[in-house]
């Protein structure tokens, strides 16, 4: 199966997913009588939601070949976090419920430096994305301390809350930011990419006519163009 068909699949199976969970909502709420076992089955949903967005975006950092490691973290996190936090709440044990709450931080940080990442259209803000990680990782950290310990203190509260609000910002500061900066702004108004018999293959910054006809609703996703010389 390919990456382009399986994201497919699961973007199809978020959408299912939000659909199951409205319509077991609805019903709850019509039939008047919202059991345990109705809340149960939407927090599953939920979970099940959160952990396919963190593998997804893992996946597409894969697919991007951009910190491949940090994809395939994404990937395993989110498959074993949901199996934590889908026994946790069927189960309603107490024991794994700091565990399942570990697992819902650390995908929900995943998630977040996952698609920033994959914001990041020009590498001069790469190292925006490395600062938000960082941010992301302290809230993380602070965050599953508090849940371990019996008291967490208002100190602790007030830390976790600064480094989660530092890490909002980061991730809204890159795509807002790449908007502000004009990325072709040091390339020439044409360069010259290759030559074939006597036809330039151009890039350009401008409006341009070009001499040769290419239709490029015809190109699929996946494909690229190659200049290719007849065999004589």
């Amino acid at each position: 199966m390919t990456r382009s068909r399986l994201s497919r699949l699961l973007w199809i199976g978020a959408a299912a997913i939000l659909v199951v969970a409205a319509l077991v909502a609805i019903a709850a709420v019509v039939g008047g009588n919202f059991s345990s076992t109705d809340g149960k089955i939407l927090l599953t949903l939920g979970a099940l939601l959160l952990a396919g967005a963190t593998g997804f975006s893992g996946l597409s950092l894969l697919e991007r070949k951009v910190v491949r490691g940090f994809g395939r973290l994404a990937i395993a996190v989110a498959g074993v976090g949901f199996v934590f936090i889908a026994v946790t709440i069927w189960t309603e044990s107490e024991s794994l419920a700091r565990a399942a709450g570990t697992a819902a931080v650390t995908m929900v940080a995943l998630l977040l430096a996952a698609t920033n990442r994959l914001l990041v259209r020009n590498e001069r803000f790469v190292p925006l994305w490395g600062a938000t990680v960082a941010a992301v990782s302290m809230a993380t950290a602070l965050t599953i301390v508090a849940i371990w310990r019996e008291d967490a203190g208002s100190g602790l509260g007030r830390a976790i809350a600064a480094f989660w609000i530092l890490a909002v910002l980061g991730w809204f500061l890159v795509p807002v930011l790449q908007r502000l900066v004009k990325t072709t702004s040091d390339l020439p108004a044409e360069r010259v990419l290759a030559t074939l018999d006597g036809i330039d293959l151009v890039a350009t910054t401008t409006q341009a006519e070009s001499d040769v006809a290419v239709d490029t609703t015809a190109i699929a996703r996946g494909e690229q163009l190659v200049l290719r010389r007849r065999p004589s």
